[in-house]
């Protein structure tokens, strides 16, 4: 298949050989669109056809063939006709039947349709139609356009006419001259339709002629129709020519498709149509003097004369009357719209001259001539025609009450069409629009004036910028327009006249923005349009009065909270602080700036914003060069407002503000001197500025206003004073300036306030040690006289400065002297919170002094203590009124009377513990404390009253300073173990554990397990666990103590099960992994003390002890491994323990202890003990031996090889150990046989230890030949003088004689037996009463017969007669292992032959008994077991030290108790809130409004509107003596 060419050609691809971009018939030829494309989805909405582009002409020649009754042929080959039940005028036709169905129609003749037939033939023949250029449903859609701009203006001219003036009764030259206006304007519209249907005519009549010459001539398409070149679908490039656009194009368009070139313009026209066209509209028109049909020269001159006189006679005022009646208005209303040039001029002439007589003018206004002047200007070439018009527009304006009328009727879009026209009228002309403001109230329309001045801020002269600022402040003086005027702009347009303009200009520009500020409505739009840069922008200037109406727009905008960012990012405050750097000393300027500045800094946002816009620089350029009151005070104000944030101190003292202050403190003025006072009393605030250097003249200052008698001055005084004594470092320069003494003469005053601050101040003078001691020895006596006779907020006041001074050390014995003793009783009684409480800081911190402890106790203060501590005191005073006003809002939750309930609070009782435990201190005075109810008064704030882990720990203290030898049973009996059990239990969370707490709960608990009395009230399993729970501590003193306490109880019969079942076990292992060798030790000893016990042993077991007791077997302490050792011997001694001591590492503790100890035989003998017992476990011997343990006993026995326990105990271990078959080998290589030769060597003297030793013994080594392939080792190990020894033991016989039998299988050791006494020890054996020893015996004899060297040997040793016995016997194996032996021996005898060697061999030769001797005795057949004797542990008992019990002599472990002081409280909880001060500083702000009163900064708005600024224009000379 071909490629089809689809779209634009792009050059690349050829089709049938050749280029695509050949030729457009051929392209389309070969596009096949109709069947290569699945077209019926891609269907267009029209049909186009190529020649015209345009579905328009297919319509047209289809409604053209209707008209005819001829049908036309289609060119696309496809049938097309009306759709059913269509009419001929209808314009949807619809095809019938699809594209491939459709039959072509027969040819039918195209004479009828003339040329145009004639054309579509030709152009039908040479091109074939895609089925793509169909309109299906012949829709065809116009595209809107807009109209021209001629016609546009004629529209706006059209609005801009009034409303004709109803016709009176009477005609009057005014109605004539209406009337012949408006007949006018019906002839022109009537000329106009006659001059569009002449047209059409002729439009037609032409085609009509050309289509008759078509006829006779044939014209080629190319001539007809243009080329189509652009691309078919508008995918690319010529978008214009493309059908999809083609066929968009609205019908009226055809002529423009068709014929591009054809000329439309009227020169080109031929002279007979424009005649044609002129007679029509002749005979159409109205006979009028006006009428283009009367225009002949002489009618010109005379218009022209007419005109002329008219301009003439308008320049004298003696003509004004007879012209205003006779109608020279009118006339030159008419003779202005000729086409003439000089005639134009002339009425031009005479509008202006006529507009300067008033009543001319009226008339001028009365018919509406505004439109006709402005298009008289506006059409004019002429620059002077356009003057006068201009001209007479202006003197138009001049009258007053008729602005609104001239508006209406277009005076603005004239004057501004006349600026845009001509430049040099922009002077004229803007006064024409000035004098539009010049009115006292609005009117409609007026927005026009306004538009047309914010067009004329961009492009004005200087001249023209300060009319429209003068213009806009005419129409800001009323106030209803105010809000217009902001909305049409005129902010962004001040903008733009203020830049670069004169001075005066500028100045206008603030009074409007001044004004504008006035409407409190306005003045949100004003800021978000800008009006703060603005206001910024005229601040830059030096006239004065431009900056004065500058402060007073800004501080009306600043009025409103929501204008404080962008009057800061829009350098609202830069321009404040401008105009206050330009003119601090104008009074009435300052005034606003220092207002507007207070009131920005009142704002509770952006003050360091505004302190970083440099408004500190202005204030202190205020502060320093004003005189007037006013502004002083509003500038104090705004430095008192910025100064309540502290981010503000540093910058404003590094620029001079605080110094400005302090400057001003001593002006005459009171209220600049109380605000002084507040802006230092806000510095003193700031945390980070009290160590200042500044300080070193803002406190001189401050001392010396609080001397002045104004109460408000002396309280901020005070008020400064205590914050700046916070800082040490101002201290001294306080006190060298003499502020004690001025406090004291404070405090005379009697003033609550004055008072509070006062003592709020010497509270925080009182910090600092040397001042504590100054105000101690000065004012002391005063204050401690004040708490004893004064009211109620003096003693309370006192009371503070009081617990401030207990404080301090050096004061303490002082004020004991001085009787502050006494006082501090009394303000105990108080019904006040805060002063019960500071008696109680006092009362601790003074019993922190060990020489006023006795003298307190003296004084009885344990029971005014323990009354503080009470949420009831017993001597309380009632509620009354009269102390209701002691309590603070936030104090009393609850309105309802209580007594007291303020002493239950945590600190109150932190206090008394302290003062409690501080006084228990005191040697000696235990008991009567106690007495007095200060122990009591302890355990019920740690038990019920106090929350707080801390005030806990210092009750806990308090009763370990009280538990003396004397008192420890009465403790008891007030409960001691249940508060010391309460105070041990762990917190709930979040709360942590207090460890000082834990330790001395301990303490308590280790001296009351010391004691029989206190342990018996300790055996409680609740308070036992408490008391073992204290091992949670960190502290490793702590879990040393608890163990001791543990160890006690364990130590004791009456408290040993008890403990056991509390957990006395976990303690214990606890404590020994502390690495205490004293912790260790005791509770080493404890275990010990309780292994003897089953249920205890479970206990040990279950509480994985064992791991901690194998550890500390091996330490380096001796008394611990001795302990630990011990421990472990009695637990291996009981079954139930043994596997749990093989699984947690025992024999390797063991083999390792062996061999580190050297010299300590005890502890070795122990640890034998132990190996001994556990090797009796079967489970664990393999795993036993291979730990190393057979090495162990050899290093153990090297140690005391002679021991007769020694020897019981490896006897037995080696024994248990030979009993599992998977040790043996390893048994052996680890020297187990030559071991126990050594043992049964040692054993051999002492006859009374064979008889347990032995059988051990006999059965290791029978056990270790039942190991295959070591025999030869254990010959050479010694196992042959082993078996010698042990066969002269009759009860061994069996158990030697098997691994003889088991050794002999091995030939090497054949001839080593036959060595020595063996063969000897096997003939005595043999006659053993024993079947088993004598088969093993029998089998021996038969190996080592075996053996050729030795027969000799066993010969002489005298075995031929046992031989000759046993062959007799009863049993076959000993009969034949017998005769084999004999029949062996006699083989190589020559010497003789026993007797019955003969007999005997003949007899088992004929009697067939040995015929598979060979055979069996070749095999190595097994042996006979002999009979294992039972182990008897119980022979190897533990000695009566090793075994625990209790011991009579035990000591109970204590522990070092030390006095532990409560420390002080320090200085308590905080002075007295000094009363409320309000930190801002609200001057009265005084701002005068329009009309000279002043107000309050609300709405400073006038009720009616002010009269103009400025008065109305007349046109500028220069343009009326123009030309």
């Amino acid at each position: 298949v071909p490629w089809r060419t689809v779209g634009r050609s792009t050059g690349r691809r050829r089709v049938d050989g050749r280029h695509a971009g050949v030729g457009r018939a051929e392209g389309r030829a070969t596009m096949d669109l109709g069947t290569a494309w699945a077209w019926d989805t891609k269907k267009l909405a029209c049909k186009i056809r190529a020649e015209s582009g345009n579905p328009a002409i297919d319509e047209l020649r289809l409604r053209l063939s209707e008209m005819a009754g001829v049908p036309i042929p289609d060119a696309m080959n496809s049938g097309s006709g009306k759709k059913a039940g269509g009419t001929v005028g209808s314009k949807k036709l619809a095809r019938k039947g699809n594209l491939e169905k459709d039959k072509p129609m027969a040819p039918i003749p195209l004479a009828s349709l003339g040329t145009g037939g004639q054309i579509v033939s030709d152009f039908d023949a040479n091109m074939k139609h895609s089925t793509t250029n169909m309109n299906i449903h012949k829709k065809f859609f116009v595209v809107p356009r807009s109209p021209p701009p001629k016609i546009i203006a004629d529209m706006h001219l059209e609005r801009m006419k009034r409303p004709e003036i109803e016709a009176t009764e009477g005609g009057s030259p005014m109605q004539l001259t209406a009337a012949a206006s408006k007949n006018n304007l019906e002839r022109r519209r009537q000329k106009r339709a006659q001059r569009e249907k002449l047209s059409k005519r002729s439009a037609k009549e032409k085609n009509r002629s050309q289509n008759d010459s078509f006829a006779d001539t044939n014209v080629s398409k190319e001539k007809v129709f243009k080329p189509y070149t652009g691309d078919v679908f508008g995918t690319a490039g010529n978008y214009m020519g493309g059908m999809v656009y083609l066929s968009r194009l609205p019908t009226h368009d055809v002529d423009s498709v068709l014929r591009k070139n054809f000329s439309t313009k009227p020169s080109d026209a031929p002279h007979a149509d424009m005649d044609d066209t002129r007679n029509a509209v002749n005979e159409g028109s109205v006979q009028d003097y006006a009428s283009e049909d009367s225009d002949s020269l002489k009618a010109r001159e005379a218009k022209l004369h007419c005109a002329s006189t008219l301009a003439s006679w308008a320049q004298h005022d003696a003509n004004t009357d007879r012209l205003a009646k006779e109608g020279a208005v009118q006339a030159t209303m008419v003779l202005c719209k000729e086409e003439d040039i000089e005639i134009r001029k002339h009425c031009a002439n005479a509008f202006r001259h006529m507009s300067s007589k008033r009543l001319l003018c009226e008339q001028l206004v009365q018919i509406a001539a505004v439109p006709t002047i402005s298009e008289l200007a506006s059409s004019a070439k002429d620059e002077g025609i356009s003057r006068d018009c201009a001209i007479c527009l202006v003197n138009m304006t001049r009258m007053d009450g008729i602005e609104a009328r001239l508006v209406e009727d277009g005076i603005v879009l004239a004057l501004m069409s006349l600026m845009n026209q001509h430049e040099g009228l922009a002077s004229l002309c803007v006064r024409g629009l000035f004098n539009l403001t010049c009115v006292d109230q609005s009117y409609q329309f007026v927005e026009r004036v306004i538009k047309s001045f914010v067009q004329l801020a961009s492009s004005a002269t200087l001249e023209v910028k300060h009319i429209c600022v003068s213009g806009l402040c005419n129409l800001s003086d009323l106030k209803s327009l105010r809000p217009r005027i902001v909305e049409e702009g005129v902010v962004q347009a001040l903008q733009l006249l203020a830049r670069q303009a004169e001075s005066k200009t500028r100045r206008v520009c603030a009074i409007i923005l001044h004004s504008l500020a006035l409407s409190s409505t306005c003045r949100a739009d004003m800021v978000s349009k800008g009006a703060v840069l603005v206001l910024h922008q005229l601040s830059l200037d030096e006239d004065t009065i431009t900056l004065h109406y500058i402060a007073s727009a800004i501080i009306r905008l600043a009025m409103e909270n929501q204008h404080m960012n962008r009057l800061i990012n829009d350098r609202g405050v830069i321009s404040l602080c401008n105009i206050c750097q330009r003119c601090p000393t104008i009074a009435s300027t300052t005034q606003l700036c220092a207002a507007a500045l207070q009131l920005l800094s009142q704002r509770t946002i952006g003050k360091p914003a505004i302190v970083q816009e440099g408004v500190v620089p202005a204030l202190v350029t205020l502060l320093r060069e004003s005189k007037d009151t006013t502004t002083l005070r509003h500038g104090l104000a705004a430095l008192c407002n910025l100064l309540t944030a502290e981010e503000n101190h540093l910058p404003i003292i590094n620029q001079g503000g605080v110094q400005s202050v302090i400057n001003l403190c001593e002006h005459e003025h009171s209220g600049i001197q109380e605000a002084c006072a507040l802006a230092l009393f806000n510095l003193s605030r700031g945390e980070s500025t009290r160590d200042h250097q500044i300080n070193l003249s803002a406190i001189p200052a401050i001392i010396r206003l609080s001397r002045l008698p104004m109460p408000v001055t002396q309280m901020r005084c005070a008020a400064s004073l205590c914050k700046l004594a916070v800082n040490a470092a101002n201290v001294p320069l306080m006190l060298s300036e003499g502020v004690v003494p001025a406090f004291i003469e404070m405090l005379k005053t009697e003033d609550a306030g004055i008072v509070k601050h006062c003592c709020s101040a010497l509270c925080c003078l009182a910090h600092e040690g040397s001042s504590c001691v100054m105000i101690a020895e000065g004012a002391g006596p005063y204050i401690i006289n004040g708490a004893q006779t004064g009211d109620v907020t003096t003693q309370q006041a006192c009371c503070a400065v009081l617990s401030i001074i207990s404080s301090h050390e050096q004061c303490r014995r002082q004020l004991c002297d001085m009787g502050a003793l006494p006082a501090l009783i009394q303000l105990a009684k108080m019904n006040d919170m805060k002063t019960r409480l500071r008696c109680a800081v006092a009362f601790a911190n003074l019993s922190y002094e060990s020489t006023v402890q006795g003298l307190m106790v003296d004084h009885d203060v344990v029971p005014v203590i323990a009354d503080l501590s009470s949420p009831s005191p017993s001597y309380a005073e009632p509620w009354t009124a009269a102390n209701e006003q002691n309590y603070t809002a936030e104090e009393e939750k609850d309105p309802a009377p209580k007594d007291h309930d303020s002493s239950y609070s945590e600190e109150n009782q932190l206090y008394c513990a302290k003062a409690l435990c501080n006084l228990g201190c005191h040697i000696g005075s235990e008991k009567r404390i106690v007495e007095q109810g200060g122990a009591y008064t302890l355990m019920m704030i740690c038990m019920l009253r106090a929350g707080n882990q801390f005030t806990k720990q210092v009750c806990a203290k308090a009763l370990l300073n009280l538990l003396t030898p004397e008192n420890l049973e009465k403790l008891v009996n007030e409960d001691l173990v249940q508060a010391a059990s309460a105070l041990s239990k762990k917190p709930l969370p979040p709360k942590n554990d207090d460890e000082k707490l834990l330790r001395v709960c301990a303490e308590i608990f280790c001296l009351l397990s010391a004691d029989e009395y206190g342990r018996s009230k300790l055996i409680k399993r609740a308070t036992l666990m408490n008391i073992f729970n204290l091992t949670r501590s960190t502290d490793r003193i702590t879990q040393s103590i608890c163990g001791k306490t543990a160890c006690n109880l364990l130590s004791f019969k009456d408290s040993q099960a008890a403990a056991v079942d509390a957990g006395a076990v976990s303690v214990l292992k606890q404590m020994c992994t502390l690495g205490d060798p004293a912790s260790e030790r005791e509770c080493s000893d404890a275990f010990f003390l309780i292994s003897g016990e089953e249920s205890y042993r479970r206990e040990i077991r279950n509480s994985q002890v064992l791991p901690v007791l194998i550890l500390l077997a091996r330490s380096k302490n001796r008394d611990t491994r001795w302990s630990c050792n011990r421990i472990l011997c009695n637990l291996a001694l009981y079954e139930s323990s043994r596997k749990a001591l093989l699984e947690t590492g025992t024999i390797p503790a063991m083999v390792a202890l062996a061999h580190e100890t050297e010299g300590d035989d005890d502890i070795v003998e122990i640890c034998l003990y132990t190996v001994a017992y556990l090797s009796l476990e079967s489970n664990y011997q393999t795993k036993m031996v291979e730990d190393g343990v057979v090495g162990a006993i050899k290093k153990i026995w090297k140690g005391k090889p002679g021991n007769a326990e020694i020897l019981k105990l490896v006897s037995l271990t080696l024994r248990s150990l030979s009993e599992s078959p998977s040790a043996r080998a390893q048994m052996i290589a680890d020297g187990s046989m030559e071991l126990l030769a050594e043992v049964v060597l040692a054993t051999s003297s002492d006859s009374a230890l064979q008889e347990s030793i032995f059988p051990h013994c006999a059965t290791t080594v029978y056990n270790l030949a039942c190991c295959r392939d070591s025999e030869e080792v254990l010959v050479e190990q010694g196992a042959l003088t082993a078996l010698r020894t042990l066969g002269q033991v009759l009860s061994c016989s069996s158990l030697v004689a098997a691994p003889l039998y088991l050794l002999s299988l091995v030939a090497s050791n054949r001839d080593k037996m036959a060595e020595g006494d063996i063969p000897e020890l096997l003939i005595k054996l043999s006659e053993v009463d024993d079947e088993a020893t004598v088969q093993n015996c029998s089998g021996t004899f038969f190996m080592l017969s075996k053996a050729t060297k030795v027969r000799e040997k066993l010969v002489e040793a005298g075995m031929v007669p046992t031989l000759i016995r046993l062959s007799k016997s009863a049993t076959e194996k000993v009969r034949i292992s017998c005769s084999e032996a004999l029949k062996n021996l006699s083989s190589s005898g020559g010497d003789g032959i026993e007797e019955g060697t003969v007999s005997t061999l003949i007899s088992m030769s004929l009697s067939g008994a040995n015929l598979n001797t060979t055979t069996i005795m070749d095999e190595k057949h097994e042996h006979e077991r002999p009979v294992i004797p039972e182990t008897d542990v119980s022979k190897v008992s533990l000695p009566d030290y090793l075994m625990p019990r209790f011991d009579t002599a035990f000591e109970a472990h204590s522990t070092t108790i030390l006095k532990r002081e409560g420390l002080g409280a320090g200085q308590g909880p905080a002075p007295p809130e000094p009363p409320t001060m309000e930190t801002r500083d609200e001057a009265p702000l005084t701002i005068e409004d329009e009309d000279g009163m002043e107000g309050a900064g609300g709405e400073d708005e006038e009720t009616t509107d002010k009269i103009m600024m400025f008065a109305k224009m007349h046109a500028p000379e220069s343009d009326l003596h123009f030309g």
